[in-house]
């Protein structure tokens, strides 16, 4: 059995606020959704045996490179908010191993994509805050326009081009957070592998 680590970017976000189900199309809007995409259409096109592609959301825990960020701004004594409103679903690193080590024996799901997310959205407002209220003296909340999340995405490509190191926050990451709500159906995965609610 062929497992694929994919992302929700490689569906894109939600469709008028509706979540994405496993049956809708894959219009992803960052070169990270596209190429995560064009992985799992590889696998498809070419893997001769059975295969799953699992789509995990947003993942948090240690190695996290992104939330982690969030953090590191919490002690510093500010927490950036680029979309209040905005609705995405977490899932802890611990709850993706679970799932794809079930998923790795499943022989007789092969052929599925699938996403993997909390059931319950959180807004990035609501998150920020939580965060911020994390160290021993709370942090700011500070708004950030969508012209400047934008910029700040660019300034950050323009460093990853000059040191050849990636960065957690750049242009592609920019489209994402402006793309709205990231909301999955991740009903028919939970199902299917029993897993914890």
């Amino acid at each position: 059995l062929f497992l694929i680590v994919s992302s929700l970017a490689a569906a894109g976000p939600a469709r008028q606020g509706r979540p994405v189900c496993d049956a809708d199309p894959s219009p992803p809007v960052s070169w990270y959704g596209i190429s995560k995409r064009e992985g799992e259409l590889a696998v498809a096109r070419h893997w001769k045996g059975p295969w799953i592609a699992v789509r995990p959301g947003v993942v948090y825990g240690p190695g996290d490179r992104g939330l982690f960020e969030y953090f590191r701004m919490a002690a510093r004594g500010w927490v950036p908010v680029p979309v209040r409103q905005a609705r995405v679903q977490i899932l802890g690193v611990d709850q993706v191993s679970l799932a794809i080590a079930r998923a790795a024996s499943r022989r007789d799901l092969g052929g599925i994509t699938r996403f993997l997310c909390d059931p319950e959205p959180v807004r990035l407002g609501e998150l920020a805050g939580l965060i911020a209220r994390l160290p021993r003296r709370p942090a700011r909340l500070i708004g950030i326009p969508s012209a400047a999340v934008r910029l700040l995405g660019l300034v950050e490509t323009a460093v990853e081009t000059v040191t050849g190191r990636s960065q957690p926050f750049n242009a592609d990451k920019a489209k994402e957070i402006l793309a709205g709500d990231w909301l999955c159906d991740s009903a028919p995965l939970r199902r299917e592998l029993d897993l914890p609610a």
